[in-house]
């Protein structure tokens, strides 16, 4: 916990931190809160996710899965085809999106996606039919909307250790 008066350098010893941990492979992940934000408190958490995800470069190594490659070689119409990773990078933004959906459905990933512009541009090339999906998908207020961050949370600490950093805190009060 850093805390001090406005303008002490808070800010700067952050990034002075940022720079060798990133050098170790750390995730960092910034929230800036800002009085306008208050009514929307998970945006402040999606906004350090989106910097993230915007960071991601999206794995060219994709390869149609078994199934998807049989469905394109029987020839149906209209089927998209998913693409599955074959890169050894766990960190692969293509690995991480399959794995939130797995982990919290197609619903919980389009809600997030929604609140974060660079997750949607992944899941879109991840899934051809993340579109249609997206627009055909149930409203996510009966879920736990913590429980969704809390669980991306989760799936990126399990690939590197996550600096998480909140700044301006106090703007609140």
């Amino acid at each position: 916990m850093i805390s001090g008066h406005a303008g002490t350098g808070k800010s700067l010893l952050v990034q002075e931190i940022r720079k060798p941990l990133q050098a170790q492979g750390w995730i960092f992940l910034r929230c800036k809160f800002e009085k306008k934000m208050c009514n929307e408190p998970l945006s402040v958490l999606a906004l350090g996710f989106d910097e993230y995800f915007a960071s991601c470069a999206v794995c060219p190594s994709a390869e149609m899965s078994s199934s998807a490659a049989a469905v394109a070689t029987r020839g149906r119409e209209g089927s998209a085809v998913k693409r599955e990773c074959s890169c050894s990078n766990a960190c692969c933004a293509r690995k991480i999106c399959r794995k939130l959906e797995e982990l919290i459905g197609r619903d919980g990933s389009i809600f997030l996606s929604t609140l974060m512009p660079s997750l949607r541009r992944i899941m879109a090339d991840v899934d051809p039919d993340y579109a249609e999906k997206a627009s055909r998908t149930n409203n996510v207020q009966g879920q736990n909307q913590q429980h969704l961050f809390v669980t991306l949370l989760g799936i990126l600490s399990q690939l590197r250790p996550i600096l998480f950093f909140t700044d301006d805190v106090s703007s609140l009060n």
